[in-house]
């Protein structure tokens, strides 16, 4: 690992399915997925959900042109809502790189056509849409050595696990229900994350609601904590709260997780909320 060389992850959403807002949730935030991940000059998006708007307005006028490369996990409307917002698009000398992977019924460029087209989203666009299909296998987005894997979501949903300049890597689960890959599916995912020194992974159920949420694409903090202890992570971030679950949930969530771990080492647990910023 290269010494000197930071790695910043920026949350600027963590919720799923939809985006929520209201005390409750003020301390975690309710924006959809998105995170920033930079290190150098080299920067990556995951997933253009509602946060995409934050990281957008957050850019300096002189950041706006050139490339901006965001890579989905998958083509659900949670984790698209962002980019008809994202200012980059609006600037006549940025072109914003969208990378994910095709569906059965349509392909990433016709879903994004349908994302923009002035029926559903009538502000033209100045900045350049490219398009990119990816799928399981290895490839380059943005500087960042980038290693895919089907995860267990409707659709063809990818897990990342993203190499930086430096040698960190960096794992992005989201949208996965662990509970339903078969044991040879685990160990598959196991070693797509294996040594990561963060995964970030879904947690959007509590235990107890296992039973109940079955088939429903997710996972519980306890579940995604046991992966990360047995793929030896260093820290595990919980990310894609329920939009039902309010601050003291996740709260509780987060406690959840750390029991789960029982003290094994090295890792350590976070809960994800809009705004969080890891420096590594």
């Amino acid at each position: 690992m290269a010494e000197g060389v930071g790695t910043r992850i920026t949350f600027w959403g963590t919720r799923g399915s939809l985006a929520v807002g209201g005390p409750g949730t003020s301390r975690y935030g309710g924006a959809t997925p998105c995170v920033l991940l930079a290190e150098g000059d080299h920067r990556l998006v995951l997933d253009a959900g509602t946060g995409l708007r934050r990281h957008g307005r957050s850019l300096a006028p002189h950041e706006l042109p050139g490339e901006h490369v965001v890579l989905l996990s998958h083509l659900h409307g949670d984790h698209l809502a962002g980019l008809p917002f994202f200012a980059p698009l609006y600037h006549p000398e940025a072109t914003v790189r969208v990378l994910g992977p095709d569906q059965p019924t349509a392909s990433l460029q016709q879903v994004l056509d349908r994302l923009m087209d002035p029926a559903v989203w009538p502000m033209p666009r100045r900045g350049v849409l490219e398009t990119m299909a990816v799928g399981p296998g290895q490839f380059e987005a943005a500087g960042f050595e980038v290693r895919a894997g089907r995860l267990a979501h409707a659709g063809v949903t990818l897990g990342y696990r993203v190499a930086t300049p430096s040698g960190r890597i960096v794992s992005y689960v989201t949208d996965n229900e662990l509970a339903a890959l078969h044991p040879s599916g685990r160990q598959e995912l196991v070693q797509l994350v294996t040594g990561s020194d963060v995964l970030i992974h879904d947690a959007a159920w509590p235990d107890a609601l296992l039973p109940d949420r079955a088939g429903w694409g997710h996972s519980s903090a306890g579940e995604a904590a046991a992966l990360a202890a047995d793929a030896g992570c260093r820290i595990v971030v919980l990310f894609h709260h329920d939009p039902d679950a309010d601050d003291a949930a996740i709260d509780r969530q987060l406690e959840a997780a750390r029991r789960c771990l029982g003290g094994r080492a090295p890792t350590d647990v976070v809960a994800a909320g809009d705004g969080l910023v890891l420096e590594l």
